[in-house]
């Protein structure tokens, strides 16, 4: 992507590129990479999807221990998301705030993911949110809950990520079992 976007002029797709690689490559390097391709479209004025490329620094940031760092991330990318109103990745964003989270802080942060993806209708990301409820939230008390509201999701969700619908089926054949 970077190599044809170079050489056809298309510098906003080449920034997108470099973030992926970023994200690809983690560590040190990696964030070096997402923040320069960040920068490099905020000089642009290049704002769309800004909240996603932010998700994916602050993934690195967490992986490399910096949490608190990630955290902030985030909250940089929330705040970009509502005022400019590019929500598309918003639910995400609170499902990644709270895997950061100790597990009993995390509930609020997964609930609003969770309403926020049905708003949307983005039934992929009511599905991780509706796992990580389930792995880390008060449906791990009540197993009826977490297994009637994935056993839904899963039922519409065929089509899904493979590692999330094969998790979601490991957990309802453990509630179930």
């Amino acid at each position: 992507m970077r190599r044809l976007s170079t050489r056809y002029g298309f510098a906003y797709y080449g920034e997108w590129g470099r973030i992926l690689a970023g994200r690809l490559t983690g560590g040190a390097a990696g964030e070096a990479l997402i923040r320069q391709g960040i920068e490099q479209l905020r000089q642009q004025h290049a704002g769309a999807r800004l909240p996603f490329w932010l998700a994916l620094l602050a993934e690195v940031l967490a992986e490399t221990g910096r949490p608190e760092e990630a955290r902030r991330v985030l909250g940089e990318a929330r705040t970009w998301a509502e005022t400019h109103g590019d929500r598309w990745w918003l639910a995400e964003l609170w499902r990644l705030e709270a895997t950061l989270c100790p597990a009993g802080e995390a509930k609020p942060h997964l609930e609003r993911a969770l309403a926020c993806a049905t708003e949307q209708g983005a039934l992929a990301l009511q599905l991780r949110s509706a796992l990580d409820l389930a792995r880390r939230g008060p449906a791990a008390n009540h197993p009826e809950t977490a297994r009637d509201r994935l056993a839904a999701l899963r039922a519409q969700a065929a089509g899904g990520n493979p590692a999330e619908l094969a998790a979601v089926d490991a957990l309802l054949d453990q509630v179930h079992g």
